[in-house]
């Protein structure tokens, strides 16, 4: 099993990923804010970052750059904005990108693939 942080600022979105992640058998904290990312991280000790991009304050852009000055917990972003732009900016930071309205099985075999690429430790998935 591993540990997911979730950040984003939608209450429904973060619960709503937070019960995929807990039915793929992993578990799960959320983070409201970029700058409750930012602390989570060191409390939590995620194996890997959902990331929403369009946060009040502190955005997803910013707190993936504060956090890759200090970690090296593998991020995926997950935002409404799907736009070229957006999707070129990730891909230049290497960063994967999903649409706001992901598939679960999708969801699922993306963190299990970016487990695998993070030589972590999931446990059995789930087969859907």
């Amino acid at each position: 099993m591993s540990k997911v942080l979730i950040i984003d600022d939608s209450a429904q979105m973060s619960h709503l990923l937070r019960e995929m992640v807990s039915i793929f058998g992993h578990s799960a904290e959320i983070a409201h804010s970029g700058t409750e990312g930012i602390q989570k991280v060191s409390s939590y000790d995620p194996d890997l970052i959902l990331l929403d991009i369009m946060m009040p304050g502190m955005d997803g852009w910013s707190f993936y750059e504060e956090h890759q000055k200090v970690s090296d917990i593998p991020v995926i972003m997950i935002s409404a904005d799907a736009s070229f732009s957006t999707r070129k900016k990730a891909d230049k930071l290497g960063i994967r990108l999903l649409e706001k309205g992901v598939e679960p099985f999708e969801l699922r075999d993306i963190i299990a693939s970016s487990a695998r690429n993070a030589d972590l430790d999931l446990g059995d998935q789930p087969t859907g």
